[in-house]
């Protein structure tokens, strides 16, 4: 019984992993339905799966996340807050296709750098457009805009960190809870922080502080970011962002 359940678990992550990989459209579909079905008729949680890739070596990866000659710094700081929400490292590193270039680099269990690298897009976008909507309510010309964006973006960003440190604590909280589900958070996160250390080896995070302002466009910033809900769910198929704007 124990030996079947296991080859169960193996098919699962191995459909799971196709699901998420390189298959075209169609084939991830089957994919990720029949590994519903099996888990749904064998009655398996995701973290049973979660724990049988990360014993095996297998699911932990590295996924990119923007292009730039030099990566702004406010697009680090986000980067690293949403890493540690999705139990993910992050480094700022060389563009492996263009050259000159840099990309933001999440480590982790797969389904968890996937849903890093779509909030941190997600933030990063949605910042630019209510910094689109800001202007337009305001009249700001075009020659003044890049000036109100620095400003802007400052203040949204605070705010953004604020939310995503709040999510990081809650996580944090429910994995301390002493009852069955917050024992299996908890033993997930050291499995998974074990596994990336163990490939990708130790990271270091200097702090960088965040200046403050106090134009218009910094406090209506911190506004309109602190509106921006960011919440941390797992789903069957693996981790992916709820997002509230």
């Amino acid at each position: 019984m124990v030996l079947e359940r296991e080859k169960i678990l193996g098919r699962v992550s191995k459909l799971l992993r196709m699901a998420r990989g390189r298959a075209n459209e169609h084939e991830s579909a089957v994919a990720a339905a029949t590994a519903e079905r099996l888990m749904r008729e064998h009655q398996i949680e995701q973290s049973e799966v979660v724990l049988e890739d990360l014993a095996h070596g297998a699911a932990i990866e590295a996924r990119d996340a923007g292009t730039w000659r030099r990566c702004p710094e406010w697009q680090g700081l986000l980067a690293v807050a949403t890493a540690r929400l999705f139990d993910c490292e992050v480094e700022r590193c060389e563009h492996a296709q263009l050259d000159g270039h840099e990309t933001l680099r999440f480590y982790g269990y797969a389904a968890d750098t996937i849903a890093a690298k779509w909030t941190f897009e997600y933030l990063v976008e949605e910042i630019g457009r209510r910094f689109d909507r800001f202007c337009e309510e305001r009249g700001i010309a075009e020659n003044e805009r890049r000036a109100a964006l620095r400003d802007y973006r400052m203040g949204a960003v605070h705010s953004v960190l604020v939310t995503l440190a709040e999510a990081s604590a809650a996580k944090l909280a429910q994995q301390a809870h002493p009852d069955p589900e917050g024992a299996c958070s908890a033993l997930l996160a050291q499995r998974k922080a074990a596994a990336i250390r163990e490939i990708f080896g130790d990271f270091d995070y200097a702090p960088t502080p965040l200046a403050e302002g106090s134009a218009e466009a910094f406090l209506h910033g911190r506004r309109d970011g602190s509106r921006i809900k960011v919440r941390r769910s797992i789903e069957r198929d693996g981790a992916r962002p709820a997002i509230d704007g």
